[in-house]
Formats: C-alpha cells, structure tokens, sequence
C-alpha cells in the first residue's frame, strides 16, 4: 500500500529566491557584528561573487563606511574584476583616513603592476607603457606619503629599482638595519646606476659602501673610477681635492690623477707630501720615486735633480738609492754633481 500526496509540489520562483537571499543578508546585517561579518567575508577562499554581494548589500544600508569598501576592493581583486576594484581604490584615495588611504595606494599599486606585467605578456606596448608611467605615480605617492612600513623594505626595495626610481632606492638602501643587506642594496643600486647612466647617483651608494666599509679599498677604488670616468676635469680635481684633505688614501689617488691628466710637476709635489709625512721608510721611497717619475714623464729634467740632490743625504746610506740618484744625474747631464756624488762614494768606501 502507497501513500499519495494529493497536495502540488511548490517550485519557488527566481523573485521569491531573490527576495529569500536579501531578507537573509539583512538579517545577517543587523544580528552580527560588522567586524565579524567582515571577517568571515575576508576568510572566504571558495566564493567570491557570493562575498561580494555580501558586501555590495551591506554597503547599501552603510555607503560611508570606507574599511567596506576596501573589503570590497580587496575581494573585487580576488575574484577579477578589476574595474570595481578600481573604481573603489580609486575613491579611497582621498579618504581623511590615512590607514584606509595608505591601503588603497598600495592594493592600487599590486593591481596596477598585474595589468603591466598583462600588457606585457600580450605585447601591447602602449598599454605597457601607460600602466608602467602608473606604477610609477603612485609609487611616488606611496613614497613620498610614508605609506610602509619597516617590514616593506625589501619590496620597495625591488620595487624602486623595478621602476629605475633610484632616488628612492637609495633611501630604502639607508633604512636597512642589516649590514650586510644595506651592502648589497647599495652594490645592486651602484650597479643600476651605471647602467642608466646616472653618474651623481652612483658615486653616492659608492660613497655609503665606503662609509660602511672605511677600510676597504675595494669600494674607494670603484668610487675613484666613478669620478673619473663620469666628469670633466675640473670637476674631478674638486672632488678629489676635497676627500685628500681628509686622507691619504686619496691625496695618493689624486696625485695619480694628475699624473694621468699629464699634470706632471703638481703630481710630483703631491707625492712628496705624501714622502714628507710618511714614517714608513718604504712607503716614503715609493712616493719618493714617484715624484721623480713624474718629473722625468714632464721632461722636467732641471727639477728631477733638484728633487733628487734635495734627498741625497737622507739616502746615502741607502746603496740601491745612491746608485739610483746617481744614474739619475748622468742620465739628465748633471755631471758635476754626478762627480760631487761620485767622490763621496769614494770617501765612505775608503
């Protein structure tokens, strides 16, 4: 025996399913808390579109509330659809609130660079070049507001040179707390410079390397090619000038400098500066040497005898340097004091 239900099956409509959802989203609304609604939204990994019906609803009965409408923007993202998402960053960006203010940039900067890096793919040159001019604007608000925080540096970091917006890389180098990091911010920064060209920029993170290394001559003598290679003369021997007032290192890097610029007798007075306040007996005959070099490369023969007959007594007892100032003198024709050098030789052998 059956049991027959004589009563019609019930079908409900698309109207009265609307009308179900939407009496459900405003219970929803009114019996939880908006923070725990909002969180639940955030959490959901599955159905997007579902999330932001929830979240369009919501916004109808509370259209000022902007960390909403960053909810919204941030799940527009998550599900594709990139034009709400805009939209809503985009009015975000004027929000008095400066965490809310400070998010949009930043999920606007992460959906800007996803539609690059499309354009890209897709060899749309123009669009490329359009959304890479847009990364850089509101990188440069994003920097220039102080929308990160200490946690974003590496990003930025990468970002900054991404965008060859070095001027910014540099800052982002100095915020590094790790040394070793701050190091190898500032050789990929060196690094990046050269390749755009941009000369001032690259002496400074060469400037920082040897600041944080004061020791290593590594970085001074990529600093030192840095000035040379990159500005005019006058301008070099300024540079030059003003770091040899402050070390030895560089007073010997500018009397090279002199040298390779053929200013021979200015090279040569610094190498004796060097001589004169050197202890050192090897170092003082190493600049000593240089200075006669640099007289002799000048054909300056009348002051690489009166150097050399300067030292004569300090290297008398020096028999590889007596040799050397005497063949100095006979190469030049100084044969009086060649025979004046000669006799007291002879008078020390006796």
């Amino acid at each position: 025996m059956s049991f027959v239900n004589d009563e019609k099956q019930y079908v409900a409509t698309y109207k009265e399913l609307i009308l179900t959802f939407l009496v459900f989203c405003i219970i929803l609304f009114v019996l939880y808390p908006k923070d725990l609604i909002k969180e639940q939204i955030l959490s959901e990994t599955s159905n997007y579109d579902l999330s932001m019906l929830y979240l369009k609803n919501m916004l109808k009965n509370d259209p000022n509330n902007e960390s909403l409408m960053l909810t919204l923007a941030s799940q527009s993202l998550r599900s594709g659809k990139k034009d709400l998402a805009y939209k809503l960053l985009t009015l975000l960006h004027n929000s008095k609130d400066r965490a809310i203010r400070s998010e949009s940039y930043r999920q606007s900067y992460i959906l800007a660079k996803e539609d690059y890096f499309y354009f890209e793919f897709h060899k749309q040159k123009l669009k490329q070049t359009e959304y890479y001019q847009k990364l850089n604007q509101l990188f440069k608000i994003i920097m220039d507001e102080h929308f990160y925080t200490k946690s974003d540096i590496d990003y930025l970091f990468t970002e900054s040179l991404f965008l060859n917006e070095t001027q910014y890389s540099y800052t982002y180098a100095l915020l590094e707390s790790d040394k070793k990091k701050k190091m190898n911010k500032l050789i990929s920064l060196y690094f990046r410079c050269v390749d755009l060209k941009r000369a001032d920029e690259a002496k400074r993170a060469i400037e920082a390397l040897t600041k944080s290394n004061p020791s290593s001559n590594k970085w001074r003598d990529t600093l030192y090619y840095v000035i040379v290679k990159n500005y005019s003369k006058s301008n070099a021997l300024k540079m030059l000038e003003t770091k040899a007032k402050k070390s030895r290192y560089w007073k010997t890097k500018l009397a090279e400098y002199n040298f390779s610029q053929k200013e021979y007798r200015e090279a040569s007075n610094l190498y004796m500066k060097l001589f004169s306040s050197e202890k050192n007996h090897q170092y003082k005959k190493t600049y000593f040497f240089k200075a006669i070099e640099s007289l002799n490369a000048g054909n300056y023969p009348k002051y690489a005898i009166a150097l050399a007959k300067s030292q004569e007594a300090y290297y008398f007892n020096d028999t590889k340097m007596r040799k050397y100032i005497l063949k100095l003198y006979l190469a030049n024709s100084s044969l009086e004091n060649a025979a004046a050098l000669s006799k007291k030789i002879l008078k020390k052998s006796k």
